[in-house]
Order: C-alpha cells, then sequence, then structure tokens
C-alpha cells in the first residue's frame, strides 16, 4: 500500500479525534478557567498548580498533531514553566505564569469560536 493510501485510511480516524479533542476543550477551558480562579482568589496551593500543569500537559501532548501547532507550543512551554515552579516556586514570576495561562485560555476560546 502506497504511503498516501496509508495517509487516505489514516485521515478519518484523526479526524474523529480531532473532533473528540475539539469537544474535550470546551470543558478543558472551563477547568482551567475554575482553576486559575481558585489560584488568583489565593489558593496557591501546589495541588491546584499541578491540576493546571496536569489539564495543559494533555493538551500540549495532542493539539500539535491535531493540527494545532501554536496551542501545543504555548501549551507545552506553559507545561515546563508550571513545572518548574512547581518544583521551585522562587523559579518563576507566579503573575507572569498566570499571564500565560490566561493568554492559553484566550487561544483556547478563540479556536473554540472559529471552530476548528
Amino acid at each position: 500500500m502506497s504511503s498516501m493510501a496509508s495517509e487516505r485510511n489514516l485521515q478519518p480516524a484523526l479526524d474523529a479525534i480531532r473532533v473528540k479533542f475539539l469537544a474535550s476543550l470546551e470543558t478543558r477551558l472551563a477547568e482551567l478557567d475554575a482553576l486559575t480562579t481558585m489560584i488568583k482568589s489565593g489558593d496557591k496551593g501546589s495541588r491546584v498548580w499541578e491540576e493546571v500543569r496536569l489539564r495543559v500537559h494533555r493538551i500540549a501532548g495532542v493539539a500539535g498533531s491535531l493540527g494545532f501547532p501554536a496551542l501545543g507550543a504555548r501549551s507545552a512551554r506553559l507545561d515546563t514553566a508550571i513545572e518548574q515552579y512547581i518544583a521551585e516556586p522562587s523559579s518563576a514570576d507566579e503573575a507572569t505564569i498566570l499571564a500565560a495561562l490566561d493568554d492559553l485560555l484566550d487561544d483556547i476560546d478563540a479556536i473554540l469560536e472559529d471552530g476548528n
């Protein structure tokens, strides 16, 4: 089987995964927004940050492969920053990480509004 035929056979499966990913982004947006609100309200424990990192990490792991390279790259950078912040809070400025998280939420919102 040629590589083009293989790609055609894979495309429906990738399209289905992409649709599921887009559907999950709405839930992830709501979860990340709620966690961000908790942090901004003073709940700055590592547990909350770890929950944020886990969700960002999942987005980073899939977004680029499904046609959202900018979202994947931004998520990966944020994942690394949060991981470092959890390990050593003095290693990063929380306000900078929160600003990057807000930017990520804006990106997700724009993707959802665009519908693709």
